[in-house]
């Protein structure tokens, strides 16, 4: 399974937007990306995520959480439920 984390970061890295991503998909072919993101605007996680629903790739969700003094952020698992559910996850409503 392959997803691409953070696609909205920037900082240096990056930033896709839906052109990058369909030639970053006529090249490799992706699973799907994070859409839920602490540095993702409202209008990206928008995009991400009407671009996940038109193109059928899974999403999800990154805390960034790499520290014990950032403690990870609580995503709602619905959120992602066909990537956890490929998993092998049972996601409740």
């Amino acid at each position: 399974m392959c997803l691409i984390a953070h696609p909205g970061r920037g900082d240096g890295y990056l930033c896709f937007d839906s052109a990058s991503l369909d030639a970053l998909r006529a090249e490799v072919p992706i699973d799907g990306f994070e859409v839920h993101y602490p540095k993702h605007s409202s209008e990206q996680i928008a995009l991400y995520q009407a671009y996940a629903d038109q193109h059928h790739l899974l999403t999800s969700a990154g805390s960034d959480s790499h520290t014990p003094d950032k403690p990870p952020i609580k995503y709602r698992a619905a959120w992602c439920r066909p990537l956890l559910e490929r998993l092998g996850l049972q996601v409740q409503m």
